[in-house]
């Protein structure tokens, strides 16, 4: 199962893929309209499958995201940025960037459930 995860903003999402090791497959990184929407999902679908999305505010600025991945039939979760800054805050690394984000907030949807590994 791929987990990934995006972090979502006004007009930029940065999403990166986790194995089920929890290793990272790899990024993407597009922009906040339909166009967008559609390709970091047809990014993920040349990833494999099963997949499962965590969405850091897919209510607020990752929702058009949100709703064109359960159009096509993949599981996204709503991330809260607490957890994300939680487990920056516990992790080796506390850098903060897109990317980090990303991960963490995959990391959260990851089959294991770790969180502080980024």
């Amino acid at each position: 199962m791929l987990s990934i995860g995006v972090d979502a903003h006004k007009r930029l999402h940065v999403a990166v893929a986790l194995d089920e090791a929890g290793r990272v497959v790899d990024r993407w990184r597009g922009p906040n309209s339909a166009d967008g929407w559609q390709a970091a999902y047809a990014w993920a679908v040349a990833l494999g499958n099963p997949r499962q999305w965590g969405i850091e505010g897919a209510w607020n600025y990752g929702r058009g995201l949100a709703q064109c991945l359960v159009a096509g039939g993949d599981v996204v979760y709503e991330i809260n940025p607490r957890w994300t800054a939680a487990c920056r805050r516990q992790a080796r690394n506390r850098a903060k960037s897109d990317p980090l984000d990303a991960q963490a907030v995959a990391l959260l949807v990851w089959p294991d459930g770790g969180c502080c590994r980024v």
